[in-house]
């Protein structure tokens, strides 16, 4: 896909012709001066139906300048939040020789560090961010600016023409500077529109569940949940439950009794209440498992 990137320097440009392309707007420079055709360009490519980027020129000197730049330039877009569909790009060059006129060397140490803080700023504030600077500059911030996609400028002998193809850099080569800005996507410039990712809903806090009584853990417990012994003991405790109480209910409800009936045996018993006859004897104190009468009252369980 094909574009142009546009300032206040362009005038009133006709951007009819560009129906089908996308477009760079320059937002400002410097901290903060907003471009005197910024808000009219942003009205024509909406107008238009032309998707847009936008561009900050920077003449920040350290990081902490590149942060108060994208503060101001974050507060000049939100207006535009979910229109921008083509990134929010830091444009650093130095092609007025301001940084040099105002001591800054042209180094990895000085460079990379101000493409960062502007970036993840941007990022932060949930916008698609990138930079932008010629293939000469691009040593200036690796490897801290690996993360954030490139806007490459390399205009070859600029005669008008695609001369070379810098994909391998960043998804945006701005290929010449006549009779504009003229640039190429590598991408699909869906990946860049950050509208439907902003107007997600944030997820609810889910309520958390009303704690059970006593009396229904101890319904759980007489059907094997909490385990026994000191395992049970330590689970119910951990979940926040007073383990006597909880215990003195199930002891409460567990015992089970059966009356002995004409020609029941002890294992016949137990099989009925899926136990074992070993059990129903120890319970009971039985002497003999072959001796019980009619009438006799069993605990079972």
């Amino acid at each position: 896909m094909y574009g142009i990137d546009i300032s206040e320097h362009n005038g009133n440009i006709d951007l009819s012709p560009y129906k089908g392309q996308f477009v760079i707007i320059r937002v400002g420079y410097g901290n903060f001066t907003l471009d005197k055709k910024f808000t009219r360009n942003v009205s024509e490519c909406k107008r238009l139906g032309i998707p847009f980027g936008v561009y900050h020129y920077s003449y920040a000197l350290n990081k902490d300048g590149a942060k108060r730049e994208a503060a101001a330039v974050i507060k000049a877009i939100e207006p535009y939040r979910n229109d921008i569909k083509c990134g929010v790009w830091f444009d650093m060059e130095d092609a007025d020789g301001y940084k040099r006129k105002h001591g800054v060397t042209i180094n990895h140490a000085n460079i990379a560090p101000m493409c960062y803080e502007f970036a993840k700023a941007v990022e932060d504030a949930g916008y698609y961010s990138g930079i932008y600077t010629a293939t000469s500059w691009l040593g200036y911030i690796a490897p801290e600016c690996n993360r954030f996609d490139k806007w490459v400028a390399n205009w070859g002998t600029n005669n008008g023409q695609l001369q070379s193809d810098t994909s391998k850099y960043g998804t945006i080569h701005q290929y010449t500077s006549k009779p504009l800005d003229k640039n190429i996507m590598y991408a699909d410039i869906g990946r860049y529109d950050m509208s439907k990712k902003n107007k997600q809903p944030q997820p609810q806090p889910q309520p958390q569940p009303t704690k059970k009584s006593n009396e229904e853990i101890a319904n759980e417990v007489l059907a094997g949940k909490w385990g026994n012994g000191t395992d049970r003991k330590n689970r119910l405790n951990a979940a926040g439950y007073d383990y006597n109480a909880v215990q003195s209910l199930v002891n409460s409800r567990a015992a089970v009794y059966y009356t002995v009936q004409s020609g029941d045996t002890l294992s016949g018993i137990a099989a009925r209440y899926g136990t074992t006859y070993q059990r129903i004897q120890a319970l009971n104190g039985i002497a003999d498992p072959n001796k019980i009468y009619k009438g006799q009252k069993l605990r079972v369980k």
